[in-house]
C-alpha cells in the first residue's frame, strides 16, 4: 500500500532516473554524452507531442485510438500540397491542420453525439483514416525530397538544439498550463471523475469530448509534419504504432485510465524512459524488435500499477 502511494508520487521520475543510470553503467559515457542525449530527444518528440493531446483524451474518460491514422495522413495531406496542389510550407501546414480539426470533430461528434463507445468510434474511424490515406495518395509514396523549406521543420536547430526538440518542448510546456490552469483543463478533470456529476453543473460534456478530440487530433497532425519534414516522404505506412507508443506513455507517466486525472510532466519521463531503453537496445545491436518486446512489458507493468493505484483509491474512499 504504502509503495503504491510512492509510486503514484514520484514512481516514473525514479523508475527513470535508475533506467539512465542501468544505462549509464552498461554503456559508459557515450550514453550519456550531449550528443546521444539530443539523440534520444529526438526519438521520442514525436511519442510527447501527441502524448500531450492523449492525455486531455484519457483523462477526459475518453480513448482515441486514430491518431495513429491521422498522422499518417498529415504526411500523405502535406506531400500532396506541396506536390500537387503548390500551396507551399504553411499551406501544407495549414490544410493539414485542417483535417486534423476535421478528423478531431467527427471523432468527438461520434463518442458525444452519436453515443458510440470512445474505443469503438475511434477504432472505426481510425481504418477510415488508414484507408482515406491509401485512397487519397493511390497506395503510393509521395516524395517530396526538393523542397528544403519544408525539411527545415526538422533539420533546423537553434542555440544547437533541433527545431523538434524545441517544439516538443513548447507544446509540453502549453499542454501543461492549458491542463493545470485554464477552465479547460478542470473541465476535463472534471468530465474524466464523472460525466453526471459534470452535466449537473453545467458542463457541455459534448463540447469538451469535441475539444479533447480536436487538441488529439492536432498534436496527431504535428507529429506527423515533423515526421515527414525528416524522410522528405508520405506515406500510408507510416504511424502503425504511434498510437500504441503514445498511450503507453500516457499510462506510464500517471494518467487514469478511468479518467479525471492525468499527469503531463509524468508523460514527458515515462517517454524518456522509453527513449533511453530503445537507445540503449540500438547502442548494443539488438534487432528492432526488442524494443517492441521492452515497450509491451513496461506497458503491461504501467498497467498492472494503474490498476492496483485504482484499487487502492477505492478503497480509501
Amino acid at each position: 500500500m504504502r509503495f503504491l502511494k510512492y509510486w503514484d508520487k514520484a514512481g516514473i521520475y525514479a523508475l527513470t532516473v535508475v533506467a539512465a543510470l542501468f544505462c549509464w553503467a552498461l554503456l559508459g559515457d557515450s550514453f550519456i554524452s550531449s550528443y546521444n542525449m539530443l539523440n534520444v530527444l529526438m526519438q521520442i518528440c514525436l511519442i510527447v507531442i501527441g502524448g500531450v493531446g492523449i492525455t486531455f483524451v484519457i483523462t477526459g474518460g475518453l480513448c482515441d485510438m486514430s491518431i495513429g491514422s491521422i498522422y499518417t495522413m498529415a504526411s500523405i495531406v502535406s506531400g500532396i500540397a506541396l506536390t500537387k496542389l503548390e500551396i507551399g510550407v504553411a499551406g501544407a501546414v495549414g490544410l493539414s491542420l485542417l483535417m486534423g480539426v476535421i478528423c478531431g470533430v467527427l471523432n468527438g461528434l461520434l463518442v458525444a453525439k452519436a453515443k458510440i463507445p470512445a474505443f469503438i468510434a475511434t477504432l472505426a474511424t481510425m481504418l477510415a483514416f488508414k484507408g482515406a490515406s491509401y485512397l487519397i495518395s493511390g497506395g503510393k509514396d509521395i516524395l517530396f525530397l526538393t523542397y528544403e523549406d519544408f525539411k527545415q521543420i526538422s533539420a533546423g536547430s537553434l542555440a544547437g538544439i533541433p527545431n523538434p526538440v524545441w517544439i516538443m518542448l513548447i507544446l509540453l510546456i502549453a499542454g501543461y498550463l492549458v491542463y493545470k490552469y485554464t477552465r479547460f483543463g478542470v473541465y476535463v478533470r472534471a468530465q474524466g471523475s464523472s460525466i453526471a456529476v459534470s452535466e449537473m453543473a453545467g458542463i457541455s460534456t459534448l463540447r469538451v469530448t469535441v475539444l479533447c478530440y480536436v487538441c488529439s487530433a492536432i498534436f496527431a497532425v504535428l507529429g506527423g509534419l515533423i515526421s515527414a519534414s525528416r524522410t522528405l516522404i508520405g506515406t500510408s505506412t507510416a504511424g502503425s504504432t504511434y498510437s500504441i507508443e503514445c498511450i503507453c506513455a500516457v499510462v506510464l507517466g500517471g494518467t487514469s485510465m478511468s479518467g479525471g486525472k492525468g499527469n503531463i510532466i509524468g508523460m514527458f519521463f515515462a517517454a524518456l524512459l522509453l527513449g533511453f531503453m530503445k537507445n540503449a537496445l540500438n547502442m548494443l545491436n539488438l534487432p528492432f524488435y526488442y524494443q517492441y518486446i521492452v515497450t509491451g512489458i513496461i506497458l503491461v507493468f504501467a498497467l498492472v500499477m494503474g490498476s492496483l493505484r485504482e484499487l487502492l483509491m477505492e478503497k480509501s474512499l
